[in-house]
This record gives structure tokens, sequence and C-alpha cells, in this order.
């Protein structure tokens, strides 16, 4: 039975019940293998120490890494906040409307003040969205907690970074397909006065 024909005749408890359903049973196996990757990192991190203390004695001095450099203050202060919106965001992300309303009251009024272009650009979402809402809307909610959660646990190093790019890449996806590139595209708008209201 194809989706996106039947979609319409679901009842909107029916298709809310199915997606909290999905986003508890993901919660559950997502814990599992957050806490099988903490132990395996605790484990492996532990080896070195481990090993020193089993026969080798204490490590030399050039065994002992360096103590990391202290993050910035500024830095620290954009990477919990960013993070906590995101993570705030994806906990909004989970409202029941999200799989059924976000198409026709979000995305398609701000695409069709848009030029053809852009509207075929979003209209990749839209198609992808009616066929699979549920799906869609639990990927949206984990990927804005996952990116929040990422910017808060790591603070230093090339996980920081990766976690910096991969919320710039989700927030330049969203300002595209979910906002219709903020509007910026509709008639009307000048560089003088930008998206200013006009009677």
């Amino acid at each position: 039975m194809n989706w996106a024909a039947s979609v319409g005749k679901v009842k909107e408890p029916t298709i809310v019940d199915v997606f909290y359903n999905e986003l508890v049973h993901q919660a559950v196996a997502l814990l599992a293998i957050a806490a099988l990757v903490a132990v395996s990192w605790h484990f492996f991190r532990s080896r070195p120490a481990r090993r020193a203390q089993a026969g080798h004695g204490a490590p030399g001095p050039e065994k002992v890494p360096g103590l990391a450099p202290r993050e910035p203050p500024a830095r620290r202060f954009f990477r919990i906040s960013f993070g906590a919106l995101w993570l705030f965001d994806g906990l909004l992300q989970a409202q029941p409307s999200m799989p059924r309303h976000l198409n026709p009251e979000v995305v398609e009024p701000s695409a069709t003040s848009s030029p053809a272009w852009a509207q075929h650009v979003v209209n990749v979402l839209v198609t992808t969205w009616d066929q699979h809402p549920v799906t869609m809307a639990v990927v949206a909610v984990w990927a804005q907690v996952g990116v929040g959660l990422w910017l808060l646990a790591c603070s230093r190093g090339s996980w920081s970074r990766l976690g910096g790019a991969a919320s710039a890449g989700w927030g330049l996806g969203v300002w595209v397909f979910g906002e219709m590139f903020g509007g910026i595209l509709a008639p009307g708008l000048t560089w003088l006065d930008g998206a200013l209201v006009r009677p």
C-alpha cells in the first residue's frame, strides 16, 4: 500500500501514536548504543594506565600527556549556547503536529512566493516528507537533539570541530528546506529595504 496515497486517510491520532512510539523505541536503542560506546571508551582510555600499574612502573615524563589547553571562555559560551538551542529545538520538533502539518503550514506557504527553481529544490523535501511523515519527523528530532548533545559533550579537538560543522550544516539545511532560504527570494524584496512588510 502506498503510504503517500493513504496518509490522508490515516487519522491524526494514529500518526501521532506511531510517531511517539517510534521516538521511544529509538530513544531506548540510542541510550543502549551510548552506554556501550561510553563503556568501550573508558576501557580503551584506561588501558595504558592499567598496563603501567601492572608491572611497567609509573610512566616516565615522556609518556605523561600534557595538559590540554583550556577552552577560551567565548568559545565555550557559544558552543554551550548553540548546543542548548539545538537540544531545545529538537524537543520542540517532537510536537504532535510535526509529521502531518510541517509541509502544509510552514514549508509550502513560504515556497509559493519563491522562484520556480527554489520551489523545485524544496519540493525534494516536501515529496519525501509527504511519503514518510513519521520517519522524517523522527529523523529531524534526533538530528537536532544529536547535534545539541554533540556540541555540549565535545569541548576540544577534532570532535568539537566536527560538531561545529554538523551544526552549521544542519542549520543551513533547515534554512534552505524548512524556511525556504529565509524568505529572501520572495518577490518585492530589495537590497535596500530587505523583507519589510508592505501594505
